[in-house]
């Protein structure tokens, strides 16, 4: 054997690539059980004394729940069982202890046990028929507490912990925290499945959510994080529970606070405010505590080192006055999403607090999305939202601008001009989405105006835009053909409800100034529930220029699933 195969930490290197999905990142999670490259990990720790320890560790770094661990037990401690929820959509295995442990039942566990720095398993996107990894039943963490007691904690080196809602009853908040968490502990995160049977958090269970999160073995957690994982992009609203205000008390070390479903209150936001290691806040607010927390008392050192703020809100004023206070001065990317369409979302209104070189000075990422409140929510199809102009757009050409989404399904009025303009002004640009639904308006914007765009930002990765493809123009003549603009960095390209007479042309253009591309999307397409592609409405001209495009992309599949492999078909 090469003697730098005797570095145990070479092997661990090495050993987590036998995974397929090769964990990284903070907070790294299994989605799907068991794990794919798990069955050879299991065999190289069997192999000989140098891999075993190795890849013992990688094998048991991440698991989906305490199950696993649990099943190290004598076989005759407990009992598997099968219960199938939604027509078998959802296959849940539960694990039940059939008899007294004592602590010599723990022998193999404590070996594994130390290993383990992340419990949790976060759904896939997809929720068709899926086995998910083991539940516990309520009563087998406390059973195992009580035969630990007097113990050291079971999970020593743990970083992350994923729960259900569903599981905090009376005795598992205490069972949590005596058995699993320590200081050791950086993550938590509180998940809720929606699908029909699961109901929302009661009272009663914020209440035991409060008791384990307020337990001294926590006060060093730095990520708190509440998520809904569903098969539908539907927003699920939890309400104001005190717990959340709470935590905002006694947590003012968090670095990461990330509770979109909980609707926090102005008096929250006022404790937020102050957390002086806050680097990232994601959360909903309705509008009168907003304009409760703009009438309070301002200060510069508030939000000293918030980087990232994910907003979910119904009115876009209240938070613009928001905005306009001292503060912030460390805020790179603002994520604001829109409840309903009730309220007019006037965006020239709300952009023109950048004029001012104080306000958020050092800001490179705005988006700006429309939340569905119901599925389907196809024929919304224009909120009520201003057009984007050139003259919406110019406070920002100050800023040095890396991605600017606006996806709120309104109309933009743009030309070359416009569009030359903010290439100018942003040269770093990376992600430009300008989404458009709009079929009743002729765009200004041609091929011209985005070879501009792709010439003068050579970093630009994604494109949303509408424009006018009826007509290709000069810039494919065979005379200029030598000195075509390319977009090499460009991977997904979004044509909106781009107006099209020939595919013919575009299916030979486009992988020539973009031979990199990964994607193209085209506007009159929805995605329901199941993942299936839908239409609706379409008028005979709409169709037209709808299965024009589709045609392009069904051409180009080939091209652009070998670019999204790692195989590009030209470089330039």
């Amino acid at each position: 054997m090469h003697p730098c195969l005797n570095i145990s930490e070479v092997l661990s290197n090495i050993f987590k690539y036998v995974l397929e999905d090769v964990p990284s990142g903070e907070v790294p999670e299994i989605t799907r059980w068991p794990e794919a490259g798990s069955m050879t990990l299991a065999a190289l720790a069997r192999t000989c004394k140098a891999f075993s320890e190795p890849a013992l560790n990688v094998l048991w770094y991440r698991q989906p729940s305490l199950a696993p661990l649990l099943n190290c037990l004598p076989v005759d401690c407990y009992q598997v069982t099968e219960i199938v929820r939604g027509d078998r959509m959802f296959i849940n295995t539960v694990m039940t202890i059939t008899r007294d442990l004592t602590p010599s039942d723990f022998e193999r566990v404590r070996h594994h046990a130390k290993r383990i720095r992340s419990i949790g398993f976060s759904y896939p996107a997809s929720f068709s028929k899926y086995k998910t990894p083991h539940r516990l039943d309520p009563q087998v963490l406390c059973t195992v507490r009580d035969a630990t007691r007097g113990h050291s904690r079971l999970l020593p080196s743990l970083k992350h912990l994923r729960i259900a809602l569903r599981e905090f009853g009376e005795e598992v908040p205490t069972a949590y925290a005596e058995l699993v968490v320590g200081s050791s502990v950086q993550t938590i995160c509180l998940s809720f499945i929606d699908y029909s049977d699961e109901p929302l958090p009661t009272e009663s269970n914020w209440k035991n959510i409060e008791l384990f999160l307020l337990s001294p073995s926590l006060m060093t957690l730095t990520n708190f994080t509440i998520s809904i994982q569903q098969p539908y992009p539907i927003p699920v609203y939890m309400g104001s529970p005190s717990t959340i205000k709470s935590l905002s008390e006694s947590y003012g070390h968090l670095e990461v606070l990330d509770i979109p479903p909980i609707e926090i209150t102005h008096d929250v936001l006022i404790n937020i405010a102050t957390m002086g290691n806050l680097k990232t806040l994601k959360c909903s607010i309705d509008s009168a505590e907003l304009s409760l927390f703009s009438q309070t008392a301002t200060s510069p050192d508030h939000f000293p080192t918030l980087l990232a703020l994910s907003i979910d809100i119904p009115h876009l004023h209240f938070l613009k006055d928001v905005l306009k206070r001292p503060g912030f001065r460390c805020l790179r990317s603002i994520e604001i999403l829109r409840r309903g369409d009730i309220d007019r979302w006037d965006l020239d209104s709300f952009f023109d607090i950048f004029r001012y070189e104080n306000t958020i000075p050092r800001i490179t990422s705005i988006n700006l999305l429309k939340v569905t409140a119901s599925f389907p929510d196809l024929p919304s199809l224009h909120c009520n939202v201003s057009p984007i102009t050139t003259q919406t757009l110019v406070p920002l050409l100050s800023r040095n601008m890396k991605s600017l989404n606006i996806d709120l399904r309104g109309t933009t009025e743009l030309n070359n001009r416009a569009i030359s303009d903010l290439a100018e002004a942003w040269p770093n640009l990376e992600l430009l989405r300008l989404t458009e639904a709009s079929t009743e308006t002729y765009p200004s914007v041609t091929i011209e105006g985005i070879t501009t765009l792709i010439s003068m930002c050579p970093n630009l990765r994604t494109l949303s835009l509408r424009f006018d493809a009826k007509e290709i123009g000069p810039i494919i003549t065979s005379s200029q053909a030598n000195v075509m603009v390319h977009g090499l960095s460009l991977r997904h390209l979004d044509v909106c409800t781009s107006l099209i007479i020939e595919s013919t042309p575009w299916i030979h253009f486009l992988p020539r100034i973009f031979p990199n591309l990964w994607g193209l999307e085209i506007g009159w397409v929805y995605i329901l529930p199941d993942g299936e592609e839908d239409t609706q409405g379409l008028q005979s001209t709409d169709g037209i220029h709808y299965h024009c495009w589709e045609h392009v992309r069904h051409s180009l599949l080939s091209f652009m699933t070998a670019n999204a492999r790692g195989n590009p078909r030209g470089t330039c």
